[in-house]
């Protein structure tokens, strides 16, 4: 920023004005008398000489003149802002592809239950089981009464599918061949699915149908199942045809006819006075 300029005042002269005044006047001034008569003849005296005047006084000192604050630079015109570019116009949205149908193999549902009970699973009237902790979040099915307790999810419209589960029977409460853990395939209500079960009385396996009542589709299957350990249970269903297996290995397969022909159905999960883990469910597609 540009310094104020200053500039000085004269110092008025004061002393000066003041000592023609007083010039005016014996104070302040020095002036001799006139010398005094010539004597007579012979030689007069000489006179004495006049009394010397009275010196002036001293006069007042001047003012000091005072510095007048120089008037700052004038602040310089902005220069004029430049104008922004013209905007470029967005392209447009390409159209969304269609969805493709679901192929042979491909993941139609999974549920690790890591999010707990969600509205993917359907109880009835029955309050969601627990989830429990058992290396991973897992859920927990009890059934005391004699009554099949299931868990139902997936499309009324599905036909040929695989589901399978990892299951782990903490108790056996009942004795019955109708007390069991189970995974269920074209499920279209509590009173018709395939099931694939393995029975309280001897821990064997067995192809079943509910179809306004219970019964077995297959004889007995020995499938080495225990308490206490994890088993992967898996069902295929295609047209009229049911495989199952255990731990991947194929078990048993049946083919239904007549009206034990279920055309189309979700799946499901059941407890009939057992005490059960179930874990990593998923359902694919067959052709």
């Amino acid at each position: 920023m540009r310094e104020h300029a200053r500039r000085l005042r004269p110092l008025l002269p004061i002393a000066t004005l003041f000592c023609v005044g007083s010039c005016l006047s014996t104070e302040g001034y020095y002036r001799f008398q006139d010398a005094g008569a010539t004597g007579t003849g012979g030689g007069g005296s000489v006179g004495s000489a006049g009394a010397s005047g009275t010196a002036g006084t001293t006069g007042a000192a001047g003012t000091a003149g005072s510095i007048a604050t120089g008037r700052g630079g004038t602040t310089g015109t902005a220069g004029t802002t430049g104008r922004g570019g013209t905007t470029g116009t967005a392209g447009g949205s390409g159209s969304a592809g269609t969805t493709g149908g679901g192929g042979s193999g491909s993941v139609l549902f999974m549920d690790d239950f890591e999010a707990g009970v969600t509205s993917k699973w359907d109880f009835g009237v029955a309050a969601p089981p627990p989830i429990m902790m058992d290396g991973t979040k897992v859920l927990n099915m009890t059934e005391t009464a004699g009554d099949q307790k299931l868990g139902a999810a997936g499309m009324l419209s599905w036909t040929n599918v695989s589901i399978e589960a990892r299951v782990k029977v903490l108790q056996f409460t009942g004795t019955s061949s109708s007390d069991v853990v189970a995974i269920c395939a074209r499920l279209s209500d509590a009173t018709h699915f395939y099931y694939f079960a393995i029975q309280a009385t001897d821990m064997r396996g067995k192809i079943k149908i509910q179809n306004d009542g219970n019964s077995s589709l297959s004889s007995s299957i020995d499938v080495g199942f225990t308490v206490n350990t994890w088993f992967k249970l898996r069902m295929d269903v295609v047209g009229p045809t049911i495989t199952v297996y255990v731990n991947d290995a194929m078990k048993s397969t049946y083919t239904a006819t007549g009206s034990d022909i279920l055309p189309m159905g979700g799946i499901g999960l059941m407890v009939q006075r057992t005490n059960a883990e179930f874990d990593d469910v998923i359902v694919r597609a067959l052709p």
